[in-house]
């Protein structure tokens, strides 16, 4: 059989049981699940509590790697920093190329032509808290001051979704009316959807809440792009994920056929 109707055999076989598992259950009500449980529930609540807390265990021992691995990272950084300072626009190149930023207002590129350096501070505390800085060289005095952006984000407890903004750097634009933030919404206030409308890097900097519809670039940095700069500066970064994704799908077709002989 050839792959490609092999494959969509297999798929319409699991479909077909899924159904049939589905349908098994569709007769069972709300009511019917709680009745069946009500002996167990007890016994299943604290065996439940007992996960939860082995699994509060092991992300706080996890955190405690890191943060060791996180130190001895730093002369390491601090050596790859100062390659990169000779490469003009690195940062702002890596940046760039990062698909999520694809929305990323063009008024950003000349002032961020500027950015010397990107500093993490990662895992202040066991939620995982962070504090990114960026460095721009003096020729950023024409746009704006001060020439270090700071901004910290702290979580929980209870939890990473309880997210607090504990400080962010406000930037002195010298240009009032043609700086890139008072540009991106200037064209926003002309209308236009708000997911598809570009958005500046400079917004980011400020305790008000990111739009959900942005990428959120704390994340994208401490996650990605200072994981990987070199890879993002050379656009390398997405070929690699779409290889990995070609590799796997040469893997499956492979068992399959080795299933079939």
């Amino acid at each position: 059989m050839p792959k490609r109707e092999r494959t969509s055999a297999t798929t319409e076989e699991a479909e077909a049981k899924q159904r049939k598992v589905d349908g098994s259950y569709s007769g069972r009500d709300e009511s019917d699940a709680e009745e069946l449980l009500k002996p167990f529930m007890e016994d299943l609540e604290e065996i439940q509590r007992a996960l939860q807390d082995l699994d509060e265990q092991c992300a706080r021992k996890q955190m405690e790697v890191q943060k060791e691995f996180d130190l001895s990272k730093k002369p390491i950084l601090e050596k790859r920093q100062s390659v990169l300072d000779k490469i003009p626009g690195f940062w702002a190149t890596a940046i760039r190329n990062h698909h999520m930023f694809a929305l990323m207002s063009e008024a950003d590129e000349p002032v961020l032509q500027h950015l010397k350096s990107i500093q993490l501070d990662d895992n202040l505390d066991d939620s995982g808290s962070y504090r990114i800085k960026f460095v721009f060289a003096e020729g950023a005095k024409e746009h704006f001051s001060p020439l270090e952006l700071v901004k910290e984000v702290r979580f929980g407890p209870p939890g990473p979704a309880d997210e607090e903004v504990v400080e962010a750097t406000e930037i002195c634009w010298t240009d009032k009316e043609k700086n890139p933030v008072a540009v991106v919404l200037a064209e926003r206030e002309k209308g236009g959807e708000e997911d598809t409308a570009s958005w500046s890097l400079f917004e980011w900097f400020t305790k008000d809440p990111w739009p959900e519809s942005r990428p959120d670039v704390g994340e994208v940095i401490r996650r990605e792009i200072w994981h990987s700069p070199v890879a993002f500066f050379l656009g390398d970064a997405l070929s690699e994920d779409e290889d990995g994704l070609s590799d796997e799908l040469n893997d499956s077709e492979s068992e399959n056929d080795e299933d079939e002989e």
